[in-house]
C-alpha cells in the first residue's frame, strides 16, 4: 500500500534535486506535514483546532523566511 507513494516521493524529491540546489529543495520537505495535515483534514474530515491553524502558519512562516535568504 505505501510502496508506490513512497516511490514516487522518491522519484519527485530526485528529480527536484536534479533542478535545484540542496539548499532550495531541501526546503520543500518543511512543507511535508502542512500537506499531511490538509489531506487529513479534507479526506478524513479531522477537525483543525486553532493550535493546528497556527503551527501550519508558523510553518509557512518559516519556508518564506528561507525562500527570502
Amino acid at each position: 500500500m505505501t510502496l508506490i507513494q513512497f516511490c514516487l516521493c522518491y522519484v519527485c524529491w530526485f528529480a527536484a534535486l536534479a533542478r535545484l540546489p540542496a539548499a532550495t529543495a531541501s526546503i520543500g520537505t518543511l512543507l511535508v506535514p502542512v500537506v499531511g495535515v490538509l489531506a487529513a483534514a479534507a479526506m478524513l474530515h479531522e477537525p483543525l483546532g486553532a493550535s493546528d491553524i497556527t503551527a501550519l502558519l508558523v510553518t509557512f512562516a518559516a519556508v518564506a523566511v528561507a525562500l527570502r535568504t
